[in-house]
């Protein structure tokens, strides 16, 4: 987590003219195609694939190294998102344009682009406002959030006539706390987000491995957000839950390492900073992990105790659906109208 990001910001830094700050603001994808074999030398490289008016899009690739140093096929693949700041206003402002040469090169900058232009199209639609009608995409999302409501009904009424392979969602977080300290500071002096991840990373570890009770395996970061930087001497809360679970597996894809009909788990955490003087807190990150359990047959299904928590899930499950471009969620064996 710490060398992509460290890297990314390297790369970022040569993209642009003069000295701006430069802030990581989004980690769209980091996947893992296969299983390293890590007595393998590594090798880490990316490039900038897309640039907008004040963002860029980093690809970065990490490769074993063969005989006579030949490079094998990239088993790890991420994608982060910088934007270049004014020091002194902290506004955005504008950077270098970026001009793709090749076909692969046109082909990953339209791909950024459509990402980007999707992102700033989920932020107006999929939302709730009072007193506006809401869109398709929302009230699809309401329906399975009711439907989830609807199967943990045992759970939270009649505990002991439940499915004994479920769970609520309340039940399945962790936490820690720690202070921002001075050694992980950046460039400008402020924490290090790849820290910030590394700490995410380990307690999602911690918990997957608690819920599914073997060892798990990291197949996929997704949709790091990066909403306010940390500084030195905050005093932040990682906060970590099962966002949902697929006891008989699903299928992210081809692109990524053999996963089909093993569990897996997906976890979500928070990342908050914590002013016990203000009795006030402030959300810094969200993070989204995906694990593998190799060995298990299955694992417990996660459900929601509340509307938030259940459209939460559901928010989460179609990110997820969309990233891997078909259905993958909770319902994965058949769509959500044929249980109406």
């Amino acid at each position: 987590m710490e060398d992509l990001d460290a890297l990314a910001g390297n790369i970022s830094f040569r993209h642009v003219v003069g000295n701006p700050m430069l802030v990581t603001a989004a980690v769209d994808r980091i996947a893992l195609r296969q299983i390293p074999v890590m007595c393998k030398n590594q090798r880490l490289s990316g490039q900038v694939t897309w640039v907008g008016t004040s963002s860029m899009e980093i690809r970065m690739q990490i490769c074993e190294l063969g005989e006579n140093e030949q490079v094998d096929d990239p088993w790890l693949e991420a994608y982060f998102t910088f934007v270049a700041v004014d020091p002194d206003t902290n506004k955005p402002i504008k950077i270098c344009p970026l001009i793709p040469e090749s076909s692969e090169e046109r082909a990953l900058f339209e791909l950024g682009s459509l990402k980007a232009a999707k992102k700033k199209q989920n932020r107006k639609q999929n939302s709730i406002i009072a007193g506006e009608r809401m869109s398709e995409e929302v009230v699809a999302q309401e329906k399975r959030a009711e439907k989830l409501l609807q199967d943990a009904f045992p759970l939270l009424r009649l505990p002991s006539l439940a499915d004994p392979n479920s769970i609520l969602m309340s039940h399945t977080m962790m936490q820690n706390t720690l202070i921002a300290q001075p050694q992980v500071r950046n460039l400008n002096d402020r924490i290090f987000g790849g820290f910030l991840m590394r700490r995410a990373f380990e307690l999602a570890f911690a918990n997957a491995y608690t819920f599914g009770g073997e060892w798990p395996q990291m197949l996929e970061v997704d949709n790091i957000t990066f909403h306010r930087p940390v500084d030195v001497g905050n005093l932040l809360q990682f906060q970590s839950r099962v966002i949902y679970s697929l006891p008989e597996g699903g299928d992210l894809g081809p692109g990524l390492a053999p996963h089909r009909g093993k569990p897996l788990i997906m976890i979500e955490v928070l990342c908050t900073i914590l002013i016990p003087e203000e009795v006030k807190a402030h959300v810094t990150n969200r993070f989204y992990f995906t694990f593998l359990l190799p060995k298990k047959e299955s694992c417990r299904m996660v459900l929601p105790g509340t509307l938030e928590e259940a459209r939460g899930m559901v928010a989460r499950m179609v990110a997820d659906e969309e990233q891997a471009g078909f259905q993958k969620g909770y319902l994965c064996r058949q769509s959500f109208e044929d249980n109406q």
